[in-house]
């Protein structure tokens, strides 16, 4: 590693472990706050909104998360939507419009029980 007043240079190693320390300690942060968060809530309540793996395997197909979701709560889409306040719809039209990617942050995701600004991007 060579050091001047404003820059350092490291090698690819000496970077590639400095990225992996980081990321070790992003890690152990992560595991850290959901213990503590657990130790308040309670393991069952903080685990709540956990998926299990068959979801999440669902998802990272690219299964539209409000479907995923809301097979999870056991909701059927007729549910969601009267959940959600929408009156007396099609099941067409509550499909598209529960499938639509502009229902991040509406009712809808919360309907189905999850934050939906945790799980979609904006």
């Amino acid at each position: 590693m060579s050091d001047t007043s404003e820059t350092v240079t490291l090698s690819r190693a000496e970077y590639e472990a400095l990225i992996e320390r980081l990321e070790e300690a992003e890690d152990l942060a992560t595991v850290a706050a959901a213990e503590a968060r657990e130790a308040v809530l309670g393991k069952e309540k903080a685990r709540a909104d956990y998926l299990p793996i068959e979801l999440v395997r669902r998802l990272s197909a690219g299964e539209h998360p409000v479907r995923v979701w809301r097979a999870h709560r056991g909701l059927t889409r007729e549910a969601l939507a009267a959940a959600a306040g929408i009156v007396r719809p099609s099941s067409r039209a509550v499909l598209r419009l529960i499938t639509s990617s502009n229902l991040v942050g509406c009712s809808i995701g919360r309907s189905a029980g999850f934050a939906p600004l945790r799980i979609f991007p904006t």
